[in-house]
């Protein structure tokens, strides 16, 4: 049975690759995960024309609607904030650390869903009118 894995742009299947190359896939649950991923990132940018700089999820989710709780989020910040909560001594600072990572990558995968309704909304239109 197809269950589709929403994911933005390649990261998601590049990573799973990578995993499955250093530890294997002895009961081929990554390779259905792989199968069954829909990069929404090339959906939206194949479906849509829109009046925005880039196709970004934080640029696309902000359009459909979707407003983030934190006021530092990003990519670059994730990473920043897993290299300060694995150097900190402090558990109770890595504690909050890694929550605040784990909250981003939700509203992460929230971001992607709105998008998802969003797009399914939309009815197709053809291009040359009669």
């Amino acid at each position: 049975m197809f269950q589709p894995v929403l994911s933005w742009a390649s990261y998601e299947k590049a990573h799973v690759t990578s995993y499955v190359k250093r530890y294997g896939d002895q009961d081929r649950t990554a390779a259905r995960v792989v199968r069954n991923l829909i990069d929404l990132y090339r959906v939206t940018r194949d479906s849509v024309v829109l009046p925005l700089p880039s196709f970004s999820l934080k640029v696309i989710e902000a359009y459909v609607g979707y407003s983030r709780s934190q006021s530092e989020y990003g990519g670059d910040w994730s990473m920043a904030t897993f290299i300060e909560a694995t150097e900190t001594s402090d558990v109770v600072k890595r504690q909050e650390l890694m929550d605040n990572i784990l909250h981003y990558n939700q509203e992460d995968l929230e971001a992607m869903w709105a998008v998802f309704k969003w797009l399914r909304s939309k009815k197709p239109t053809s291009a040359i009118s009669q």
